[in-house]
């Protein structure tokens, strides 16, 4: 994996925010990720720091490691903290000494009405 790719999500601040997501090579196949670490960073286009999601604090889980997944969960007591508007986010993966970006992107928040 050299390249780091684009991912986009939308969701409101009244709802969790789930999705499973399988690391790849290059070449397509998946990457081992055993014993690596998931750190993801969300900011303002300002560039304050407000959320992180990483294996450390529990907001990403590695599910299958030798096949490359795992689950991004960031309940929606969290999202409930933020507020509506557009904010960008990056992911790293830490492993074997070196930290590499895997994705960068944006989270299009929505004003939830439903509490």
């Amino acid at each position: 994996m050299s390249a780091y790719y684009r991912v986009d999500f939308q969701a409101s601040n009244n709802e969790d925010l789930r999705q499973g997501f399988i690391l790849t090579d290059n070449a397509g196949a998946p990457l081992d990720i055993t014993g690596a670490g998931l750190r993801m960073g969300i900011e303002t286009s300002t560039g304050l720091d407000i959320l992180e999601a990483s294996t450390a604090n529990g907001r990403i889980a590695i599910v299958d490691a030798p096949a490359g997944r795992f689950d991004l969960a960031i309940p929606a007591a969290i999202m409930a903290t933020l507020r509506e508007g557009a904010y960008r986010h990056d992911l790293l993966l830490e492993s074997t000494g070196t930290i590499r970006r895997v994705w960068t992107g944006t989270l299009t928040l929505g004003q939830g009405v439903a509490p």
